[in-house]
């Protein structure tokens, strides 16, 4: 030290001083921040990374309006809107402007879950009268046969004079299946009768004519 000694001056004591404080000093701010005194001027572009948020620090009043676009957005995470899951089939709803309630479109060209082609495909009319004569009581069944089936029907007086029409009426007028030769078919059943109250028609004829409107099942 007595070497050093006679080297020593006031000004390279003070320089040596301030060199420690300024380490000193430097260390300190590095380290002790005060509270709220880093804003965004201390932080450089980019400084805040993914790793670096908080998870779920962020809610929708941190995301500015309409700023979110298609590709920022999972849409397998979304939810369908209410009925939008029925518009999968309408791409078969061809012409479906009044098809309000068509919710299945795909399957209008089935009737309950049966195809159209098995429906009527043809319809005919058939009709067949009863003896002509002064018998008081008469029933007539008409059959479509074929495998054709009823679906109206209804019976009418004919050959009668014109002063005794309201004097036969009929009584029941039915579709059923009726045995013809050994086989039931589908047909119209009416019967009709002379009107005992008023006299009767006496020794005038009249016919009972039974008329069956019949449909082909498919085929």
């Amino acid at each position: 030290m007595a070497r050093f000694r006679p080297r020593l001056s006031y000004a390279n004591v003070v320089a040596t001083l301030a060199l420690v404080l300024a380490a000193g000093g430097g260390a300190y701010a590095a380290t002790q921040l005060p509270a709220n005194s880093v804003g965004s001027k201390q932080l450089k572009a980019n400084a805040v990374t993914r790793a670096k948020v908080k998870g779920n620090a962020i809610n929708g009043g941190k995301v500015a309006d309409d700023s979110l676009a298609g590709d920022d957005i999972a849409e397998s995470s979304l939810q369908l809107v209410p009925n939008a899951d029925h518009a999968n089939n309408a791409d078969n709803a061809d012409d479906a402007g009044t098809a309000g309630h068509a919710l299945t479109a795909d399957n209008a060209s089935q009737l309950g879950g049966i195809d159209a082609s098995s429906y009527l495909r043809s319809k005919s009319l058939e009709a067949s009268d009863s003896a002509t004569d002064t018998t008081d009581v008469k029933t007539k069944i008409t059959t479509c046969g074929n495998g054709r089936i009823a679906i109206g029907g209804g019976g009418a007086i004919v050959n009668i004079n014109e002063a005794n029409t309201n004097k036969v009426s009929i009584h029941e007028s039915y579709p059923g299946n009726f045995m013809v030769g050994s086989i039931y078919q589908s047909g119209w059943k009416v019967t009709a009768q002379e009107n005992t109250g008023s006299g009767g028609t006496g020794s005038d004829d009249w016919t009972l004519r039974t008329v069956v409107n019949c449909v082909n099942m498919g085929g």
